[in-house]
């Protein structure tokens, strides 16, 4: 069984190459690439069972390496690692087929789990093995996949085609099965803003199971499909037609909006589809999203497909034209940009049939129009507008024509002061290295550094690299280091201790960056300095 690690990190490679005992895992061979182009020669070449690859890499990413594994198709157990913590990575990652996601430094037990697993499920691949619960949990990664595929188009739309596709996956469901979709998006602003950045993926997985369990009365996620963007996340819950009566969803999805908000702060909007045979999904799908983008900014509320009349909707919603407000953003014209706003605002406000959607449209233009200026200017906007008063005023701003003017105005008094301020401040890469001498012992990360000082991680890395020399984690490790040596030579601290105090939560990997950057093993260079200095004073007290 052959094992390739993937990585532009060399300091990762060199870990887990160190701690790595092929032995143990029945590992006969073990290959290394340091970009993703590189990975797919050697996968091309040697057909490696088992690939562990990251994410972020010039020249092919990670995605990259695994859609071409998929495109081979030999049954190779494929797992990520990566800096990027977020659950997105996480679902794009286990979409396209990678069996598991770990996130970088990676630690030596959960590695290990993970290529236990991996071989496993080779060895049950190639019938060594018969375990059940890995048969379950390959049957759901599978029908899941295939129904993502299925709704977002990749079979097509002819029936007979899907036929076939379903024939060759031997699934309980036929392409004349019906089926009825439930919609739940929720805006995450809020509940992400409440809790810590590390109690983030949690509410994520909360809402994920609450909406499982109440909605489609199962605990595996086999027939609810999920798409996660920078403020939604969306669960589709496929449901058979005699599971599936509209008024037991509504009663449903009204005891999923109430725990939701009382448990998590959020408040998912929930469209109940219409019954439909399987193989007609792919051409209902883009309806329904077009019905619940519609719907999505009015929190809190259920609706039934046959009652949201797109035609109706879309004739009372005037429209806010971005590209002036874009425009009056950057040239700091106030009066044009409220001008705008208000127009359009009085205009629903005389229109009494629709005017909740049209706020929420107008709402959604508004955040839309400074999402673009800020994206434009290297700058991440959920940092940015985490201000606790413009939250307030964002969550009030549909109540009424009053309550969005309040939010529009001090938007645009926000973003243009904070731009300004930007501006006119200390070099970005100067506040960062600030930022990083301050905090460099703790868990942070270019994600961490990027939100102190307000863009997005992709810019400041660029930034970064291009002013210093070196990219983000270099320069933390190379400061934690120094200060390593600092206390190595100063205290009798153990090595575990130190390496802990100064932000390593890996001893092993503490050990490999230490001894790139130093030549040797940390107590192999405080005994050498002990040492150096003892002889030092040896040899004064000869002289003397």
């Amino acid at each position: 069984m052959k094992l390739i690690i993937c990585d532009d990190d060399i300091s990762t490679i060199d870990f887990i190459r160190a701690n790595l005992d092929p032995d143990q895992f029945g590992i006969t061979e073990v290959l290394f690439a340091y970009n993703g182009q590189a990975a797919k020669e050697q996968i091309k070449l040697n057909r490696p069972e088992l690939i562990l690859c990251d994410i972020g890499m010039p020249i092919c990413d990670g995605i990259q390496v695994l859609k071409y594994v998929s495109e081979l198709n030999y049954g190779a157990q494929f797992t990520f690692l990566s800096c990027h913590e977020s659950f997105e990575y996480a679902r794009e990652a286990l979409r396209y087929g990678a069996r598991e996601y770990l996130t970088k430094p990676v630690r030596l037990e959960e590695l290990w789990g993970t290529l236990r697993r991996m071989v496993s499920a080779v060895q049950h691949q190639e019938g060594s093995i018969d375990s059940e619960e890995t048969r379950m949990r390959e049957e759901d990664l599978l029908i899941n996949s295939f129904l993502q595929r299925l709704r977002d188009g990749i079979y097509g739309k002819d029936k007979e085609k899907i036929v076939t596709a379903i024939a060759r996956r031997n699934l309980v469901w036929t392409a004349d099965s019906v089926v009825r979709c439930v919609l739940v998006s929720a805006d995450l602003t809020q509940a992400m803003n409440s809790v810590r950045e590390q109690e983030q993926e949690q509410v994520i997985h909360q809402f994920q199971l609450l909406t499982q369990e109440m909605i489609a009365r199962r605990e595996d996620f086999r027939y609810s499909l999920v798409d996660l963007d920078a403020r939604y996340i969306t669960i589709t819950a496929l449901l058979p037609a005699d599971e599936a009566a509209e008024q037991e969803l509504i009663r449903r999805s009204d005891h999923l909006i109430s725990v939701c908000r009382s448990q998590l702060s959020l408040r998912p909007v929930c469209l109940i589809g219409r019954l439909l045979p399987l193989y007609e999904l792919p051409q209902e799908n883009p309806e329904l999203q077009r019905r619940l983008y519609k719907h999505r900014l009015q929190q809190g509320k259920v609706y039934l497909f046959r009652e949201t009349d797109m035609e109706t909707m879309d004739e009372v919603a005037p429209a806010l034209d971005k590209e002036k407000i874009v425009d009056c953003i950057k040239r700091k014209d106030k009066a044009g940009y409220l001008g705008e706003v208000s127009a359009v605002a009085n205009r629903i406000s005389v229109v009494r049939k629709g005017s909740d959607y049209a706020m929420a449209m107008l709402h959604r233009a508004l955040t839309d129009s400074f999402g673009a200026y800020l994206e434009d200017n290297g700058i991440s906007e959920k940092t940015l507008l985490q201000e606790e008063t413009l939250r307030l005023l964002d969550a009030k701003a549909e109540h009424s024509v009053y309550d969005m003017m309040r939010f529009a105005m001090y938007q645009f008094d926000y973003v243009t002061s904070h731009i300004q301020e930007l501006s006119t401040a200390e070099n970005l890469v100067g506040r960062a290295i600030r930022y990083i001498g301050i905090h460099y012992r703790e868990n942070i990360d270019r994600n961490s550094v990027a939100a102190a000082v307000y863009v997005t991680p992709n810019y400041l890395s660029k930034r970064f690299s291009a002013e210093v020399g070196m990219n983000m984690r270099e320069y933390i490790n190379n400061l934690r280091v120094q200060e390593a040596k600092r206390l190595l030579l100063s205290t009798n601290l153990p090595v575990t201790k130190i390496a802990n105090d100064v932000g390593f939560d890996n001893i092993s990997y503490f050990s490999t960056v230490f001894r790139r950057l130093c030549g040797m093993a940390p107590i192999d260079w405080r005994n050498r300095k002990e040492r150096s200095d003892s002889d030092e004073m040896d040899g004064t007290n000869t002289q003397g």
